[in-house]
């Protein structure tokens, strides 16, 4: 399946290959590690990523997640952070009005708008922040050869998720945890890049 950037206008398409909800109880490979609280079975990818800020999907750079794609005009961000904090774009949730109304029409399809006035409303809106995200990472020994997913715990608005090049999910569960499961595509190469929208 091919990622869409129009996902992004359609309320019926809300996540793609996202993991269904589940407990979110830690899990260990032993009593020790319990004892511990460290799990060999748990990877983070906290730390420095590489980013690109877009203002609208128009500008994102389109095929990023590839392997042969030039990133040297990425700037690193803290993952996880919030862009707005970073310096990029302006804070959205503030004590008054929020900085789009009266500005943007923001009204979904099957809400108060006309179907076709919800066409592109997202996609091809003039400003709608785009953050792109790359990392590479090396699977810990004790996790290699194992059932292998990535749980994003809060994302605004959508993203979408590649691994090794391989479009892995989309998902609009703004704010709640988004898991993918990576194991077919993982033997492929050990790196991971994601794009939010």
């Amino acid at each position: 399946m091919n990622p869409c950037i129009e996902w992004l206008d359609d309320p019926q398409v809300f996540r793609v290959n996202q993991l269904a909800a589940h407990s979110d109880h830690f899990f260990y490979a032993s009593r020790e590690e319990e004892k511990a609280k460290k799990s060999s079975r748990i990877q983070s990818l906290d730390g420095r990523w590489l980013f690109r800020f877009s203002p609208n999907a128009k500008e994102r750079p389109r095929r990023f997640f590839e392997k042969e794609f030039d990133s040297s005009d990425f700037d690193t961000i803290s993952v996880p952070g919030h862009i707005e904090l970073a310096g990029y774009d302006k804070i959205h949730y503030i004590n008054t009005m929020y900085p789009w109304e009266g500005h943007e029409f923001r009204r979904p399809a099957f809400t108060t708008a006309e179907e076709q006035a919800a066409k592109g409303m997202f996609s091809e809106a003039e400003y709608n922040p785009v953050g792109s995200y790359l990392t590479t990472f090396r699977l810990e020994k004790g996790m290699q050869k194992k059932k292998i997913s990535i749980c994003f715990a809060g994302v605004e608005q959508a993203m979408f998720v590649w691994l090794n090049g391989h479009f892995i999910g989309y998902a609009e569960d703004s704010f709640t945890p988004s898991e993918f499961d990576l194991t077919p595509v993982f033997g492929r190469r050990e790196s991971i890049g994601s794009r939010s929208a």
